[in-house]
């Protein structure tokens, strides 16, 4: 016969209260694998991803982040900026190869001293666009657009033809 059962009154309130309290603890720990819960949030990882490379000094920086900003709101794009420290503009192609790695499917170079990074970057990212707000370069996957035609609406609509371009 159990234990339970053959125990003194005591004993077997206890063993019964601690299987009850087993089985509450278990249905606790058990119940969002079995209800499968879905987060608070919806999943952006997918959608398009245009970033802004800055310097620390460029002039140009607020009116071309508030256009790639502007393109959010619009459609499934996710915007992210990354700013060079001023000693370090004329080695900008690590930052370049960062956005690359991070899946940024358009990367707007604003300021001219970007060229030639941006030159060796988008000749060896093919399939990447990108945008050089300033000094232009030749490469089909390179759009310009030079001083001082970087109102906000304009890089709004190159990111939103970049995203359309992709599918």
């Amino acid at each position: 016969m159990p234990t339970a059962l053959t125990a003194p009154p005591r004993r077997r309130r206890r063993i019964v209260l601690g299987a009850a309290f087993g089985v509450i603890a278990l249905g606790i720990l058990a119940a969002p694998f079995f209800l499968g819960s879905k987060p608070d949030h919806p999943d952006v990882s997918s959608h398009f991803k245009a970033c802004l490379l800055t310097s620390a000094n460029s002039i140009d920086a607020d009116p071309v982040w508030r256009g790639v900003q502007a393109s959010t709101g619009t459609g499934s794009i996710n915007a992210q900026k990354l700013v060079v420290p001023t000693d370090a503009t004329e080695e900008a192609g690590p930052y370049f190869a960062s956005l690359v790695a991070s899946q940024c499917r358009l990367i707007v170079a604003d300021g001219t001293t970007f060229s030639a990074d941006l030159l060796a970057v988008a000749s060896m990212n093919p399939a990447t666009k990108f945008v050089s707000v300033g000094t232009p370069v030749t490469l089909p996957n390179v759009r310009n657009i030079t001083y001082p035609l970087t109102e906000p609406s304009r890089i709004t609509e190159e990111v939103l033809a970049a995203q359309r371009a992709t599918g």
